[in-house]
């Protein structure tokens, strides 16, 4: 199956016509037949009733029983399926032939033709523009991946920029991953859908900062000394239970 850009005229070939009586003899004298306003060409665009091809082109011969038929944006107006065909039992073997009908962005970008194209670019993926800041990256790079969200935005990134090059866009992955900095988590319960920054800093604040482990409790210190959560320890010798972290309040 060929494809056709949506409401754009194209110049299709029909056939091949060959003769009703011996099947092989190719006719060379179709045109005006095929022509005809009400018993000519049909089209059926998307499963739809056959109806007359609008184009009032009048079919040229080309070749080998083939014609040169001409479709024009109404022919092509309908995504999806075309069928054209065109049948004179008393002279011909019926001919069709199919087409799928696609958009602009979708034909253009399959056969390089036209300006439009499919929406692949960052604006189009993120839904916005981006700019040229690491923290707005970084904010951008949370909220993609914030995994209490079922849907990938990325709404914090400014809108009233021009689009960033892949450059620019490199440049501000490495600033964000290389130099800009995340806070400490403040003093309360770690949530259980927490984003990828939360997560990191909570494993790294454990290792990194003093702790404290008792017989009956854990804690997990901030920089500067406080509490910031807890879990509850217990061991009747057979088996150690560490309850869900909690406030260090």
């Amino acid at each position: 199956m060929l494809f056709l850009k949506e409401d754009t005229s194209a110049t299709i070939r029909l056939g091949p016509f060959v003769d009703s009586v011996d099947g092989k003899t190719y006719e060379v004298g179709m045109a005006a037949a095929m022509d005809n306003a009400t018993t000519g060409i049909r089209v059926s665009k998307n499963g739809a009733a056959f109806a007359d091809r609008n184009d009032a082109t009048a079919p040229v011969y080309d070749a080998f029983g083939y014609y040169s038929v001409v479709l024009d944006g109404t022919d092509t107006s309908t995504p999806g399926t075309l069928q054209v065909i065109f049948g004179d039992a008393a002279v011909c073997l019926p001919c069709e032939a199919n087409f799928m009908i696609v958009a602009a962005n979708i034909y253009d970008s399959l056969f390089g033709a036209g300006t439009t194209f499919l929406k692949t670019d960052m604006t189009q993926i993120l839904a916005h523009t981006l700019t040229n800041t690491g923290t707005q990256i970084a904010d951008a790079f949370q909220t993609m991946y914030d995994v209490a969200s079922p849907v990938l935005t990325c709404q914090s990134v400014n809108q009233a920029q021009d689009n960033a090059t892949v450059a620019e866009i490199n440049a501000e992955v490495v600033d964000a991953l290389g130099t800009d900095t995340i806070a400490e988590l403040a003093q309360g319960i770690p949530s259980a859908t927490p984003t990828i920054k939360q997560a990191l800093m909570l494993l790294y604040m454990a290792l990194r900062n003093e702790s404290l482990t008792t017989a009956s409790l854990l804690s997990i210190k901030n920089d500067a000394g406080t509490v910031i959560t807890k879990a509850t320890l217990a061991d009747d010798s057979t088996t150690m239970t560490k309850g869900k972290l909690a406030s260090g309040a």
